[in-house]
């Protein structure tokens, strides 16, 4: 499988700078920005914004200890909902940590489970991969139950671990093995 990965409701693809309004549009909002590392004013400027377009685009699938994102495209509106992404940690141990981001207006419609779960089959399929993790503030429960329903199982909860706009957090890791992925999904 390689990219663009097509779902029923989705295309989980490489970005382009027409990208930029609709990234803006879920990234400058707080209600998606709360738990994430990134401030929601820093995507405000469309320079920025395509500066970091162009900065994807680039990166080979996979770059070790870098975030590679991908666009999540809604097919029926031909429009940017989100982004999905993966960060190799080890080559030796095939590890990557994925993560997402859905812009608030489409969450609660089975969209995020929709996109992990096809981004997790590639990564143990085509990458090769033995071990996904996946991460996030422990006050996130719509991302974390999404991890369950997936199968991941959480591994750690790191206390007080990331200072995060001004505050001390709490962390959950979570994990799937390829060998439990592939029991789950047949894959």
């Amino acid at each position: 499988m390689a990219f663009p990965i097509f779902t029923e409701h989705l295309i989980i693809r490489r970005w382009v700078e027409s990208d930029w309004k609709d990234m803006v549009e879920y990234t400058t909002d707080e209600a998606v920005a709360r738990y994430e590392f990134w401030d929601e004013k820093r995507w405000a400027q469309k320079e920025e914004v395509v500066q970091w377009i162009f900065s994807q685009t680039g990166l080979a699938m996979p770059t070790l200890g870098t975030w590679v994102e991908f666009a999540l495209e809604l097919k029926q509106k031909r429009k940017v909902i989100g982004d999905i992404g993966l960060k190799y940690l080890s080559e030796q141990n095939k590890v990557a940590e994925v993560g997402w981001t859905l812009n608030r207006n489409y969450q609660k419609k089975g969209y995020a489970t929709e996109a992990a779960e096809a981004f997790i089959t590639f990564c143990f399929s085509s990458m090769n991969l033995h071990r996904v993790v996946s991460c996030c503030d422990a006050r996130n429960t719509d991302s974390y139950r999404l991890m369950e329903r997936l199968g991941l199982r959480r591994e750690a909860h790191h206390i007080r671990s990331s200072f995060v706009k001004g505050e001390w957090c709490d962390e959950f890791v979570y994990a799937i093995l390829d060998t439990e992925w592939k029991s789950k999904y047949g894959s």
